[in-house]
């Protein structure tokens, strides 16, 4: 649920890519640095490509991971 509008100029157009593999039985599943790089290259309709990642982990130290 977004609160208040993305950050971002024309946010409407920002767009997320996901591939499948037969192996995956239609089930998205992220690009691999490949082929993000392939569609960065020759992409002829996205002004711009980016990539993220979102991983979860705990970082511990002195004390509980936080």
């Amino acid at each position: 649920m977004l609160l208040r509008p993305l950050p971002y100029p024309q946010a409407s157009r920002l767009l997320s890519l996901w591939t499948s593999y037969p192996a995956s039985n239609g089930q998205p599943d992220l690009l691999s640095p490949p082929n993000y790089f392939d569609v960065a290259a020759r992409s002829r309709t996205l002004e711009a490509v980016g990539a993220y990642d979102d991983m979860n982990f705990a970082l511990a130290g002195a004390g509980q991971p936080e």
